[in-house]
């Protein structure tokens, strides 16, 4: 009988919580990185009242970080919006994912790398008329995970997802969602675990094409060299 109760009522505090944090939290980040290097960073949290109060502490290192903050509110839920505009991605890059993505040398402008690169997740394959840029990593979140019945509802109920939009449409990614467009690249993250992330970028080497574009027109300069050199020979000879 006593464990009969006992079981009941870890039933009911479960499902009191349930109720008391309705929708959890609703987690968005969004790095959007330009073709200039330049970007913006974009942190969306909502959640139930109870919550919102053991996340200021997030919202105060935010702000502490140049984060513009703004109260936000849908529904039932409450939260916030944390905002900034930064000239260089890689010189203030939002976390430790971006400080990996970001190439030696602190330029994230999509200029041409002049050699083949590896550092972390990130690789870089030079070629003549192309440049290929890969990042394979994990967002580990294990540290999230616990083995408290009610904890675990509670990470459940969290929805939390990655937004990257780049300035071309990768060549290969793992994303969850694509927009439209194929800029913008949206994972769903599971709490308590490796959630594995790829994306695979193309874009034209200028100075492969370049250089073939000068090779052509010191070939066309020869010819037309050696063209009017064998002319005149031949006007010397008839005369």
């Amino acid at each position: 009988m006593m464990k009969h109760h006992h079981t009941f009522f870890h039933i009911t505090w479960l499902a009191l919580c349930m109720i008391l944090l309705g929708g959890c939290v609703n987690a968005d980040m969004h790095v959007t990185v330009n073709m200039d290097g330049s970007g913006s960073y974009r942190i969306q949290v909502l959640s139930s009242p109870l919550v919102e109060k053991e996340l200021q502490p997030v919202r105060e290192k935010l702000e502490q970080n140049g984060y513009q903050v703004e109260e936000l509110k849908k529904g039932k839920q409450t939260g916030w919006v944390a905002e900034k505009q930064v000239d260089n991605v890689a010189e203030e890059p939002p976390n430790q994912l971006m400080e990996d993505f970001s190439p030696e040398g602190k330029s994230a402008s999509l200029l041409p790398f002049m050699e083949d690169m590896e550092k972390g997740p990130v690789k870089v394959n030079a070629e003549l008329f192309r440049y290929v840029i890969r990042f394979q990593d994990d967002l580990d979140l294990r540290a999230m995970a616990s083995e408290n019945p009610v904890e675990k509802a509670f990470l459940n109920e969290m929805n939390l997802r990655f937004k990257l939009t780049l300035p071309l449409e990768p060549k290969d990614h793992n994303a969850d969602s694509v927009s439209e467009d194929g800029k913008t690249l949206t994972w769903n993250l599971a709490p308590g675990e490796k959630n594995p992330v790829l994306v695979e970028v193309e874009f034209p080497n200028p100075i492969g094409w370049i250089l073939v574009a000068a090779g052509t027109f010191l070939l066309v300069v020869l010819f037309v060299i050696f063209w009017v050199l064998r002319r005149k020979r031949r006007s010397k000879s008839k005369r």
